[in-house]
């Protein structure tokens, strides 16, 4: 199967769109124009809470890594910066979820 240019092109955008739309809840119809425009779109509570449980897993990776004799950080971490930032957001996810239920069951109990 034979692909144009433009037509991957259009796939990398596409591509593009998903995932910063996946990562910061910016609208797609202003993802490549005002994506990163801190006052439009302010960073959020949940995305703050992703980074931070982001890093605690950057920390506790690079401690058990270093901790048995490895290289430092900075020479591979780049390669799971990724996988660490999807794990925070699913972590994030769940604790929100979990947050959400507690407070649907105290509302119910009143």
């Amino acid at each position: 199967m034979k692909i144009s240019k433009s037509r991957i092109q259009e796939i990398i955008q596409e591509e593009i769109v998903k995932e910063i739309n996946f990562r910061t809840g910016v609208p797609e119809e202003d993802v490549l124009s005002h994506g990163l425009d801190m006052e439009k779109y302010p960073t959020t509570k949940e995305e703050e809470m992703s980074e931070a449980i982001s890093q605690i897993l950057e920390d506790l990776l690079a401690d058990a890594v270093e901790g048995r004799g490895g290289p430092p950080r900075d020479t591979w971490m780049a390669g799971y910066d990724d996988e660490l930032s999807d794990e925070a957001m699913r972590m994030r996810d769940r604790i929100l979820t979990a947050a959400d239920e507690v407070i649907e069951q105290e509302e119910e109990r009143r």
